[in-house]
């Protein structure tokens, strides 16, 4: 996915905090490195606030909590985009 997104500039990517290699977080600090511009939207199952906090902290602009994804993500994904 990294290797790809400069070449295909996404306007939005959904990351999920657990991913396999690469957590989400360190995946968001790397993707704005080589796309600054580009809208996160997180998922995850955890209800660790600090990991949300760290999120938006490292330039998310969504957060979504799983048990919730068929009422916010898309709210989300809409909001990051309307974003400037």
């Amino acid at each position: 996915m990294l290797e790809a997104a400069p070449r295909l500039l996404p306007d939005v990517v959904v990351l999920d905090v657990s991913m396999p290699d690469m957590n989400g977080l360190e995946a968001c600090r790397q993707l704005k490195q080589r796309i600054a511009q580009v809208r996160v939207v997180f998922l995850t199952a955890s209800d660790d606030r600090a990991i949300e906090d760290l999120a938006f902290e490292i330039g998310a602009l969504g957060f979504v909590y799983k048990y919730r994804i068929a009422t916010d993500l898309l709210p989300a994904i809409q909001e990051a985009c309307a974003m400037p």
